[in-house]
């Protein structure tokens, strides 16, 4: 054999592993298995919302909405990694509306997991766990705190009599949103066209001890599910990137489920965390 014929073999079979590693990622994997919720009723939406922001909470204009206590959301996700393509993730949060949550992700090839992940907050605290990596830290709970409150913000009775959201509409498109972050506050802005948010933007830590960035969540798709309003996507910008990074489409969502042992794993992780990394 020539060195030529050689290296042409060789070429071509790191060009057929290559093909087959993309062939892999390009496998959508199955869902995590949904649960089933509860109807509790509904409550009264907070009279000092501002118009733009009650128009969409309130889908039928009654001034009130589902009382949605736990949330759980299954997204069909894909995210890229610095200049990969997008990477398939099997993707599931659970939520204490105002609370707590935790939210499992699974990087998967030909459908199975190669790579798993946990973001988890409670207490005010949060954690993020890649493989056997764990940050945890100032940065983390700001970081974790915020998608708890952008979370939230898809359900409309987190902003019910006596929520603890703050809602100002500042122009004829921008809420300034203002919650809970310990014992002190945090900002978002949610950005509407055609009555339906378009984009949530706040400044949100990056990387534990550097500045704020910009950090932007696009709705796209509104439709009426379970008697609210909720987007089909979800996609996530940082603002030095320029493109998302994370993109979401609703598989499926349910109301008022049993997620108790699912909190409190999240205040186990987050605590554990705290434990490991101190």
């Amino acid at each position: 054999m020539t060195r030529s014929t050689a290296l042409l073999g060789t070429t071509a079979g790191l060009g057929g592993a290559v093909v087959a590693a993309a062939l892999g990622f390009a496998v959508r994997p199955r869902p995590f298995a949904p649960m089933t919720g509860e109807d509790r009723g509904v409550v009264e939406l907070r009279q000092d919302l501002p118009p733009l922001l009650r128009q969409h909470l309130d889908a039928d204009g009654d001034g009130h909405v589902p009382r949605m206590d736990t949330v759980g959301l299954w997204a069909d996700t894909r995210m890229r990694v610095g200049r990969t393509p997008w990477l398939p993730l099997r993707y599931r949060s659970l939520l204490g509306v105002g609370a707590a949550f935790v939210t499992d992700i699974e990087l998967t090839w030909w459908g199975r997991p190669v790579l798993t992940g946990v973001d988890a907050y409670a207490g005010d605290r949060g954690m993020t766990r890649i493989g056997s990596s764990i940050n945890v830290g100032d940065e983390i709970d700001q970081g974790a705190n915020l998608a708890l409150w952008a979370n939230s913000t898809l359900v409309p009775s987190a902003f019910a009599v006596g929520g603890r959201i703050d809602a100002v509409q500042e122009d004829s498109e921008t809420t300034r949103l203002t919650f809970p972050l310990g014992s002190r506050t945090d900002v978002a802005w949610l950005r509407f066209s055609g009555g339906h948010p378009r984009r949530l933007s706040a400044l949100r830590y990056k990387r534990t001890g550097r500045p704020k960035l910009w950090w932007h969540a696009d709705y796209f798709g509104w439709r009426r599910v379970h008697g609210i309003c909720l987007p089909q996507r979800l996609e996530v910008t940082w603002e030095d990137e320029g493109r998302p990074w994370l993109r979401m489409d609703l598989v499926d969502f349910a109301a008022n489920i049993d997620i108790d042992a699912a909190l409190t794993r999240a205040a186990q992780l987050v605590r554990r965390a705290r434990s490991s990394c101190a």
